[in-house]
């Protein structure tokens, strides 16, 4: 009996580690959304600089 506990507290580890990585997928994104962002900013201030 004590497997079966053991074998549902590792399966609720894995879907709460499953739903993090989604989170930090998700943020990664998030982060590469504003880094293009932030790039875009930048090449425009360049151009500015460079007219």
């Amino acid at each position: 009996m004590a497997g079966a506990i053991d074998a549902g507290g590792v399966d609720a580890r894995q879907k709460a580690t499953a739903v993090r990585v989604e989170d930090l997928e998700a943020e990664l994104e998030r982060i590469r959304a504003d880094l293009a962002e932030a790039e875009e900013v930048l090449r425009r201030r360049v151009i500015g600089m460079e007219r």
